[in-house]
């Protein structure tokens, strides 16, 4: 589909007004409907106790580090592409961001065929983060032919990222969309058309410091809580694990999955130039699988690396979908 038709398309689908039942959970009917979680972060939790939350901040950077160093090699067919410094929309971001660390070979699991996690840097690190970016999106905007749409849009969103994946043969490094939930249906439609982001509608906000999703017609999947700092300062003077991610998020290109079975590549920008930013801890609890292969559970954010988050400029590119893996992604 040309950016022309897509957009026209969007903006059509965009301004439908989101529905008044879609962000309003009851905390009795959530808690009656949470199945019991069975904790798969026990070695985090024997490290906590044991007065070493140090080692996992160490191990949380150095994973985060050995991902940065990867060797990320961007074809020059995504660097000619004008879609790729473009937008198609964008959203003012408030919520919450936390990074997880997992086995990798835990990780691997919620990957589709004909990907994998990409090669480290050292080729030493057993670990691999995940992040769980969940808030609401506010001022939601399109871009049509060029010029920036504002609709006035707010709703939530969800997502699971697992950053470092390479698609093929070829070792530049992605990150994949496991899963995501949003509160607003054209933004689940576009976001599995066009994207191939895995995408349910669902029910979900903030009751008290806590994030609840659960999905139309289902019971109870996730809830996030979250432990407030008492200081906002900007987020881009910070060198908190958090904002280093979401930079990290704004440079590598997000890889898609549509229910066709193509891979779908775009981009997701993170713009923090007036985003403020405060320390947070977080753990979800998720009583259902959120991806293939990912299973319930406890995902505690090690110390540092959980951060509240306002007034993100959150972007996201044109969708460009790989025809072949072997001739868009073929190996050196």
């Amino acid at each position: 589909m040309l950016e022309a038709e897509l957009a026209s398309h969007l903006l059509e689908l965009l301004t439908t007004a989101p529905g008044d039942d879609g962000i309003e959970v009851t905390r009795n009917r959530l808690a009656h409907d949470q199945s019991p979680c069975v904790s798969i972060c026990a070695v985090d939790e024997k490290l906590v106790q044991h007065g070493r939350s140090n080692d996992i901040i160490v191990s949380v950077e150095r994973a985060m580090d050995l991902l940065s160093r990867a060797r990320v090699r961007v074809g020059e067919r995504v660097r000619a592409t004008g879609s790729q410094r473009a937008y198609v929309g964008e959203a003012s971001f408030n919520g919450c961001i936390a990074i997880c660390q997992r086995p990798r070979s835990e990780i691997a699991r919620w990957l589709p065929a004909g990907t994998r996690l990409s090669d480290s840097a050292d080729g030493e690190c057993a670990e691999q983060v995940a992040v769980f970016l969940f808030g609401e999106q506010t001022q939601g905007t399109v871009h049509f032919a060029g010029v920036p749409l504002t609709l006035g849009i707010r709703y939530f969103e969800f997502a699971l990222l697992v950053p470092g994946v390479s698609l093929g043969a070829d070792r530049a490094a992605h990150t994949f969309v496991a899963r995501m939930y949003s509160s607003y249906f054209p933004a689940v439609w576009s976001g599995n058309a066009h994207f191939g982001f895995a995408k349910e509608l669902a029910q979900m906000g903030w009751s008290g410091s806590e994030f609840w999703v659960q999905p139309q017609g289902g019971r109870a999947i996730l809830h996030a809580a979250i432990e407030r700092g008492a200081e906002w300062s900007p987020a881009s003077e910070s060198a908190a694990a958090g904002v280093s991610m979401l930079r990290l998020l704004s440079q590598l290109p997000v890889l898609g999955l549509r229910r066709d079975g193509r891979m779908v590549r775009s981009r997701f920008e993170f713009g923090l130039s007036t985003a403020s930013a405060r320390a947070a801890e977080a753990t979800l609890f998720v009583a259902n699988s959120l991806a293939p292969g990912q299973h319930p559970g406890e995902y505690r954010a090690a110390p540092g690396s959980a951060l509240e988050i306002r007034d993100v400029a959150w972007r996201l590119g044109w969708p460009e979908p790989i025809a072949s893996q072997s001739d868009d992604w073929g190996g050196e």
